[in-house]
């Protein structure tokens, strides 16, 4: 197991004057047109390639793609509670206090599992916290199909939601232990990032694109399995 407890520091640039340049742009000086010129190679340039460099490097792609999978429910999941419980017949109310409810159960127990993480390692742990998600999801879903109301509909998504792993930091975990010490990591976490946006884009539109038209339970289902595609390949390449 890799100990991920260092701190990442920008490292402090100074030019032959001592002043600290890390926020001066280096077109800033420039005459307008070259300014332009020099900023377009920067973008198409240097940052460009160091993304797909750091992308080449053995396994990285496959856990980047698992991951975005894997982390598509976090988006999905709350928004598709919703749907589901109000296209069955309950109020708005229910239906935001379930997804509150998973929500809240992420936050508070979910640490649990991280700190389960660092002593175990992931490919101990990733197995069985996905275990506890999909069967908390499964069940429901399965119960709001049959009508099913109050404490029932809570203890499942509270066991989904303290199942739920903190996939971006699992990530991330896997990248410091890849690119430590490599300029390489500052463009690695930039693809993270680029990532989570992407989550926060494309899971919504999912969850109620299918949920609409197809049935009310398509869109937690979807993510349900999402997060067993995304997470199954993640936990895979730990041991491959």
């Amino acid at each position: 197991r890799n100990n991920f407890g260092h701190v990442l520091r920008a490292p402090e640039r100074h030019d032959h004057q001592g002043i600290d340049v890390r926020c001066a742009h280096p077109t800033t000086l420039l005459p307008t047109g070259e300014s332009h010129r020099v900023s377009e190679s920067l973008r198409s340039g240097p940052m460009s390639s160091s993304y797909a460099s750091v992308l080449r490097r053995p396994g990285a792609g496959a856990f980047v793609a698992a991951g975005f999978l894997g982390r598509l429910p976090i988006s999905m999941v709350p928004l598709g509670i919703v749907l589901l419980i109000t296209a069955t017949g309950g109020n708005y109310a229910v239906a935001g206090a379930l997804s509150a409810t998973y929500a809240l159960s992420a936050a508070a127990i979910g640490p649990l599992g991280a700190r389960w993480i660092d002593r175990r390692g992931q490919a101990q742990v990733i197995p069985l916290l996905l275990m506890g998600q999909i069967a908390g999801l499964i069940a429901f879903v399965v119960a709001a199909s049959r009508d099913v109301h109050g404490l029932w509909l809570a203890l499942p998504l509270i066991l989904a939601g303290g199942s739920a792993p903190n996939i971006g930091s699992l990530v991330r975990a896997r990248w410091a232990a890849m690119l430590s010490g490599d300029p390489g990591l500052r463009a690695a976490f930039a693809i993270e990032g680029l990532v989570d946006e992407m989550v926060f884009m494309i899971g919504p539109v999912l969850a109620i694109g299918l949920s609409v038209a197809w049935f009310p339970e398509a869109g937690p289902l979807a993510a349900t399995i999402l997060l067993a595609i995304g997470m199954t390949l993640f936990g895979a390449d730990l041991f491959f």
